[in-house]
């Protein structure tokens, strides 16, 4: 079985495995965005599937840690076994599988992680929350500053420890989702 691997410009995406150092916004990722996306719904195209571009990448002019994150939302039944054959057949590597569906996510890059996908049932609780957080970003303006505040703290302080760095983020995501909730 052959991979079908993108070509990879390092240029403005690729983040060191143990890394957790942001970097600017790059106006390409949106693009890379979709390129990648075209090429995941290409080997999903009989499944009811949508892809989201999600986290810092999707938001204009927030600095970010240099990976795509998307968000996969399947509707009807979710065959664990036939996705990751299909991310294997692209080049990405599967991480924690667990009994529930939530709990798979797939990487793309080998020495660098390019892209990572997080794989979810259609009307998901946790995707909701992640599409919600998104938009809150996105739509506001103080909000992104904060955010901007933070992640530039985080990855000064735990540059070389990507779980420190995604824990104390959760934190600050909680007290801000409970903030916008209704808006």
């Amino acid at each position: 079985m052959t991979k079908c691997s993108p070509p990879i410009s390092t240029d403005t995406l690729g983040l060191p495995k143990g890394s957790s150092k942001v970097t600017r916004y790059e106006s390409d990722w949106p693009l890379r965005f979709s390129e990648e996306k075209a090429r995941i719904l290409s080997v999903f195209a009989d499944a009811d599937v949508q892809v989201h571009h999600i986290g810092s990448t999707s938001v204009p002019g927030l600095r970010s840690k240099p990976v795509i994150d998307m968000a996969m939302e399947f509707g009807g039944e979710l065959p664990m076994e036939a996705i990751s054959r299909a991310f294997r057949r692209l080049g990405y590597r599967c991480h924690r599988p667990r009994k529930t569906n939530e709990g798979y996510w797939y990487e793309y890059g080998e020495d660098l992680t390019f892209f990572q996908v997080y794989v979810f049932a259609s009307g998901s609780l946790e995707l909701m929350r992640l599409l919600r957080f998104t938009q809150v970003l996105t739509d506001n303006r103080q909000a992104k500053l904060d955010y901007q505040d933070l992640k530039d703290h985080l990855s000064e302080k735990y540059g070389d420890d990507p779980r420190a760095y995604v824990r104390e983020k959760r934190e600050f995501i909680d007290r801000l989702m409970d903030r916008y909730a209704g808006t």
